[in-house]
């Protein structure tokens, strides 16, 4: 299918996906070419990423993830107006709210350490989207 979401509503793009899901668990291949990343994530097994023509990165999300060495993100809400100690340049966001960039080597050790925190109210993180990987790739074959 060639871009084939473009122009339909966000339910008929649900509604789409599920069919897609349907048929792959019947175990047909299906290819789709498209721009629309976003809506790609956890709707595919496998990301073939191509750049003029030739494919420059395949693989799972895992596997893209993990080679494109790019840092996952971890967003914490504070009890107070301070990050907490880690021994990281945390980036305040906004009152009370922090960021971090992080190797996926480093995520699980400090999220143990944040969740012991008792002034660290909640945690989130954020692995590399498609549309950051995608970019990655591109950046590096025009090097």
């Amino acid at each position: 299918f060639d871009e084939p979401t473009t122009g339909l509503d966000p339910a008929s793009r649900q509604q789409f996906y599920e069919i897609i899901r349907e048929l792959r668990e019947r175990g047909a291949t299906i290819l789709l070419c498209t721009h629309a990343l976003t809506e790609l994530e956890g709707n595919v097994d496998r990301v073939i990423v191509m750049n003029q023509g030739q494919k420059v990165a395949d693989g799972s999300m895992d596997n893209l993830r993990s080679e494109s060495g790019l840092n996952y993100r971890i967003q914490i809400k504070t009890a107070n107006d301070n990050p907490p100690d880690t021994g990281n340049q945390w980036q305040r966001i906004d009152a009370n709210i922090y960021r971090l960039n992080c190797e996926q080597a480093q995520k699980m050790a400090l999220l143990g350490v944040l969740v012991q925190n008792p002034e660290v109210l909640d945690v989130n993180t954020y692995a590399p989207s498609l549309d950051e990987i995608y970019a990655h790739y591109l950046r590096r074959e025009d090097v």
